[in-house]
């Protein structure tokens, strides 16, 4: 797992822009979403997930922002990109594969969870989408 520093280190900042962007702060609980609209939620943000990991080991800045919202990209220049790709795969490795886990909805929100395996550990991915957003544009997103 990666340690607490590198994590604070490499997602501090992703954090805070989620939490900012999202409006997420003083949100209620995360509810779970289960079945048929789960599957439907993984079909949809499994491309968006997988080209994100890819975009973040390939070092493709425009790739990894392309399903962002205009706001997301924003928050997210690409030097601190760059920074979270080298960071990221010191501590990790090589990203190898994606694999399914939750969605859950909080508020106005649909968050899809993923587990990334890298060569050294897996990490979680937590994308957060806004309910009733026909682009399905990215308003949050996390690595733990």
């Amino acid at each position: 797992m990666i340690s607490r520093k590198v994590e604070k280190i490499c997602i501090i900042w992703l954090i805070f822009v989620g939490l900012v962007a999202t409006g997420c702060i003083g949100q209620k609980p995360e509810t779970l979403i289960e079945g048929e609209e789960s599957q439907e939620w993984f079909t949809r943000a499994e491309p968006m997930a997988e080209n994100i990991l890819t975009s973040v080991e390939t070092g493709d800045y425009q790739s990894f922002i392309k399903d962002f919202s205009e706001q997301m990209v924003k928050e997210i220049p690409e030097k601190e990109f760059l920074e979270v790709k080298e960071k990221l795969y010191s501590q990790a490795g090589a990203y190898q594969s994606l694999s399914t886990w939750k969605t859950t909805e909080q508020g106005d929100y649909v968050i899809v969870y993923f587990t990334a395996h890298y060569e050294k550990e897996d990490v979680t991915v937590k994308l957060v989408y806004r309910k009733g957003d026909t682009a399905y544009k990215i308003e949050g997103l996390w690595f733990a």
